[in-house]
């Protein structure tokens, strides 16, 4: 959460001239003409996008990538139930949520192998429920976003989909949508509303758990998005309507929001672990971009296509991610994640055969070695380790894995020069 401060437009303006050349973009396109829906990645670099049909033949798909969106593995179906949003967990389990379902189908489902197999979830609704969007909270916390009829909830469940709840209900108008939904640490929770008719939109918040919710702020605007940064301070995206478009901020403990930069359509908000903050601007092809919590704003354009932002997306590599409405199966990806750290070591990839894989393994490095290695395998939930030595031979060596439980593990090597490889254990 983010502290701001209120700028003139003429300051903002000679700020954003500058520009900064080390964030840039490269498109990036799924292998059918699908639309692209959602996008997010795993701690390992994988990248999963949903995409959703345009043609009367259901044909939605999720799709995955391990080399940055270079080629494209199809690792769920959505048959007649249209695509929706994509969430990982710090576990890496992976939940895709369908749109449209009914009492006697699954409408949400969870993968924690990386997509090799899948469960369902069902979630309270009917033949005129639309699904929009899956948040995740730890590990089995899910919230869901819906629109039906003149309604839009948020259901809450506490048991991965086991048990229900309605967080937040509003009867408004079929053009209102849930832009954002943020929770704090102190169990405040805020929802952003998209709306585009007098009356409608704005930011909700209820300090009670659910049980009453009250207008909190920008009534009439179209909220795009709602983000904590780790301050505690409350970022807000608005594409304008009773007011100004823009950036709005509520600071830890203070209760007002407070505009930042105001003028611009904003579709999306994005808030690294650094606390710098990315907006993108719906009507043209560039990002806002502050590494001082809002006081300066400097422009991204490198890459990024000569029309207005849909939305925003980061993965857990903390790449960034967008969209231009309507296009297909294209999107924009940064080209280096927005946070780099000095304890990041780059890794040389391990070619691991058979994987999946049942006792044993051989792996391949992209270097002749010759050598007695250290050698660690883990989990990516963390609840498995074994470390041991093994003799490389011109590159090759091979592992007993006939003890590991089933599932998806990291295998490193600990040499001169690091290696790492996936290991899928049936």
């Amino acid at each position: 959460m983010k502290k701001l401060h209120i700028l003139l437009l003429f300051s903002f303006c000679i700020s954003c001239t500058t520009g900064i050349a080390q964030i840039s973009f490269e498109t990036h396109f799924l292998p059918d003409s699908n639309v692209v829906g959602d996008i997010t990645g795993n701690q390992q670099g994988d990248l999963f996008v949903s995409s959703y049909s345009i043609s009367a033949i259901r044909n939605d798909k999720l799709f995955k990538s391990s080399d940055h969106g270079q080629t494209w593995d199809t690792v769920f179906e959505f048959g007649y139930l249209n695509a929706g949003s994509v969430c990982i967990n710090s576990a890496g389990d992976i939940y895709t949520l369908a749109q449209w379902h009914n009492d006697t189908s699954s409408s949400i489902f969870k993968s924690n192998d990386n997509g090799l197999s899948w469960s369902g979830r069902y979630i309270p609704n009917d033949n005129q429920t639309v699904n929009k969007k899956l948040y995740l909270s730890g590990n089995d916390t899910l919230y869901v976003t819906q629109y039906s009829g003149l309604e839009i909830r948020i259901l809450r469940s506490f048991s991965d989909g086991l048990e229900w709840d309605t967080l937040f209900i509003r009867i408004g108008g079929t053009s209102e949508l849930i832009g954002g939904l943020a929770i704090g640490n102190d169990g405040v929770y805020y929802v952003g509303i998209y709306g585009f008719l007098d009356g409608q939109g704005g930011v909700f918040r209820t300090l009670d758990d659910g049980e009453t919710w009250e207008l909190f702020g920008l009534g009439g605007d179209m909220i795009t998005d709602i983000e904590y940064n780790s301050n505690g301070d409350l970022f807000i995206t608005s594409m304008g309507g009773a007011h100004a478009g823009g950036l709005y901020a509520v600071f830890a403990n203070e209760n007002v929001i407070t505009p930042i930069y105001t003028g611009p359509s904003l579709s999306g908000l994005v808030i690294n672990s650094n606390d710098e903050i990315f907006a993108g601007n719906f009507w043209a092809g560039y990002l806002y971009h502050s590494s001082d919590n809002g006081q300066t704003y400097e422009w991204i354009t490198t890459g990024l296509p000569n029309a207005g932002l849909y939305n925003l997306f980061s993965d857990q590599q903390q790449y960034l991610y967008t969209i231009v409405q309507g296009v297909g199966n294209i999107f924009w990806g940064s080209i280096d994640p927005t946070v780099t750290s000095t304890h990041v070591i780059e890794r040389k990839p391990i070619n691991v055969f058979p994987n999946p894989c049942n006792d044993l393994i051989m792996g391949i490095l992209p270097a002749m070695l010759n050598e007695i290695v250290e050698y660690k395998i883990f989990s990516y939930t963390g609840s498995y380790s074994k470390t041991g030595q093994l003799i490389v031979n011109n590159g090759r060596f091979v592992i007993d894995v006939s003890d590991l439980p089933r599932g998806l593990y990291l295998l490193e090597l600990l040499s001169d020069e690091p290696f790492s490889g996936k290991i899928i254990k049936q």
